[in-house]
């Protein structure tokens, strides 16, 4: 049987080698050669049922093999298994503890400047109301002081007019005084 798969490889190993490398002398020869030693369909049909079966045997063995593999590690970590559950969840418990001190650690760093910060904002910003305010103050003053300065000086304008009325009115009647002598003067001429 082997006899046949190995001569069924050779031929097919060179027929390829003839098509690629063109030696046809050598494709009559093996084609007659093999074409006496191909064995029939039957046969053919035996041989790859044959070693289908024993395929499939070597695969269920190795299957059964790797199975009682399997099971025996399964059967050595269920007899150390509350040992080892206990030891690793203690591990775990004391990792997550470790790292929720950790975290709340970081956590308490992180508000603890947060809260710095806003109370340093909090300080600028009554230094800034108290700054504003007495902004707002001078501001006030300066307006109030401003408006009665220009009151003051309204009146005093206003002062100053009505003296310059009066010294007009005072004028004119001086000059029409002078007009009306000096016209009663003529007159009397």
């Amino acid at each position: 049987m082997k006899d046949l798969y190995l001569n069924a490889i050779i031929l097919l190993l060179l027929t390829r080698l003839n098509r690629c490398c063109g030696f046809s002398s050598v494709k009559r020869k093996l084609t007659v050669m093999s074409l006496s030693k191909l064995p029939s369909p039957e046969e053919s049909a035996k041989a790859l049922g044959h070693y289908m079966a024993k395929s499939h045997e070597d695969k269920l063995q190795a299957l059964r093999k790797l199975e009682s593999e399997k099971n025996a590690e399964i059967r050595a970590f269920k007899s150390n298994q509350p040992s080892q559950i206990d030891a690793t969840l203690k591990d775990y418990m004391v990792k997550s503890h470790e790292e929720k001190l950790r975290a709340l650690a970081e956590l308490s760093d992180k508000k603890n400047a947060e809260i710095f910060q806003l109370r340093k904002e909090i300080s600028e910003l009554r230094n800034e109301k108290h700054l504003i305010a007495e902004y707002q103050e001078f501001i006030s003053k300066y307006m109030l002081k401003a408006q009665e300065e220009k009151f003051l000086l309204m009146q005093q304008l206003k002062k100053k007019q009505k003296n310059v009325v009066k010294n007009e009115v005072a004028k004119n009647e001086v000059v029409k005084e002078k007009t009306e002598q000096s016209g009663v003067m003529k007159s009397f001429e």
